[in-house]
């Protein structure tokens, strides 16, 4: 059910969800282990069920709020697309050959590392 009402709050974190908030939220993951993190990025990296697969809840998360133009126009911030070409696998078998015993950030930052870089 989770997944099937999440494509109605892509906008709002992406717009309202403050930056300092979205991390605390990955720490809570990130200290949780590394399966949770990961299975984490590949669903926030993955598009979403249900709602036609084009919504992209990575890009919602490391997305902004809109920005005025220097012609006065809102516009969304200029930002790469986690979803598009990403690879699984690659990720996963990037976050294999990691050392054991990482801190929690460590841990996030380098599976957040392996899922940029299995992008497209």
């Amino acid at each position: 059910s989770f997944w099937r009402a999440a494509p109605f709050a892509v906008e709002a974190l992406r717009t309202k969800v403050s930056g300092e908030r979205k991390i605390a939220e990955l720490r809570k993951i990130a200290k949780a282990g590394t399966s949770p993190l990961l299975d984490f990025f590949e669903a926030a990296f993955s598009p979403l069920p249900f709602f036609a697969e084009k919504v992209p809840f990575g890009d919602a998360l490391f997305g902004g709020p809109y920005q005025l133009s220097a012609v006065g126009v809102w516009e969304v911030p200029p930002r790469i697309s986690v979803t598009v070409g990403f690879n699984t696998e690659a990720m996963r078998c990037i976050v294999a050959s990691l050392p054991p015993g990482l801190g929690a950030d460590t841990r996030l930052g380098a599976v957040m590392s392996a899922a940029f870089i299995s992008c497209d």
